[in-house]
């Protein structure tokens, strides 16, 4: 799946010349061995470039997430399809397929309002997703715990005038900073996919 014009868009609205997105449906959930294909490509093609040798041994560590030494790294799966992002500031990614967003778990995740201001009720699950990977490091290191309920977004703004991109920032029921706080969510065929910068 190409989702090389959205991310030429993303790169131009943050200025963030390093951003890319990688996909692949052999890292897809539904593949064996797909977290660990997925490091093996991470290993092989961005090590040179992204990965200290200390870093790059610690790619298959599962438990941790790809430390680069000179941005971030986010990984997402879903059944079909997996990828991960890379930007120079702190990123979130997340992969979902439409039919597996349900209406009850919105609900449970966010506000009357969000959900009214939002241009799809399914976008907000893979926004707040998204946004949830690029701040808990951040809450972890001021010894916070963040739930996707502090989470709120909004300023939802089309970026495509076929209305499956757009941006939007979150607020917080905390105190965390947010520095940058920009995030797209763009669909294509039966996948959503969020991308947050912190």
């Amino acid at each position: 799946m190409d989702t090389s014009e959205e991310a030429q868009i993303i790169k131009i609205t943050t200025a963030d010349l390093s951003f890319k997105i990688e996909l692949n449906i052999n890292w897809g959930a539904q593949s064996p061995n797909h977290r660990i294909q997925i490091r093996e490509h991470l290993f092989e093609e961005e090590e040179a470039e992204h990965f200290s040798s200390i870093n790059k041994f610690n790619l298959y560590n599962l438990q941790m997430l790809p430390q680069a030494q000179d941005g971030y790294f986010s990984i997402s799966h879903c059944q079909k399809i997996g990828g991960y992002a890379f930007a120079k500031g702190e990123v979130g990614f997340d992969i979902e397929e439409k039919i597996r967003v349900s209406e009850p778990i919105i609900i449970r995740t966010s506000t009357a309002d969000e959900i009214k201001m939002a241009p799809q009720k399914k976008f907000l699950w893979v926004a707040k997703e998204a946004a949830f990977k690029a701040l808990s490091a951040a809450a972890l290191e001021m010894q916070k715990t963040l739930v996707m309920t502090q989470i709120h977004c909004h300023q939802w703004k089309m970026i495509s005038l076929n209305s499956s991109f757009w941006s939007f920032e979150v607020q917080l029921a905390d105190s965390l900073e947010l520095k940058k706080n920009k995030g797209f969510v763009f669909e294509k065929n039966e996948l959503l996919f969020g991308v947050f910068f912190r």
